[in-house]
């Protein structure tokens, strides 16, 4: 799971205004790589798990929720970049706990 964090910061800067096809948002496309890279071991027996017995993981999962949601579409994308990467990151350490949970 950590390839995926030094790839996505590696990921050249772009600006919103950059001249991209009309199709391609920036803010979208790299919320899909963090999505399809959680999605590789999110569950919803995961979802319950965090809500239930890690309140406060939770809350910081939605927190940084609503961060990404607040700075979608606005300069810099360093700053969006920084709240997928700690999204990504508190799901990687849930998954964690939840793994061993079971064992």
């Amino acid at each position: 799971m950590g390839q995926f964090i030094k790839k996505f910061k590696d990921t050249p800067e772009r600006s919103a205004n950059d001249q991209i096809e009309a199709t391609m948002d920036p803010y979208h496309e790299m919320f899909q790589k963090c999505a399809a890279e959680i999605n590789k071991f999110y569950t919803p027996d995961l979802h319950y798990f965090i809500r239930d017995h890690l309140p406060g993981l939770y809350q910081s999962i939605t927190e940084t929720e609503k961060k990404i949601d607040q700075l979608w579409g606005i300069e810099p994308l360093a700053e969006f970049r920084k709240e997928l990467i700690i999204f990504y990151k508190l799901h990687e350490k849930a998954y964690r706990q939840f793994s061993g949970s079971k064992a």
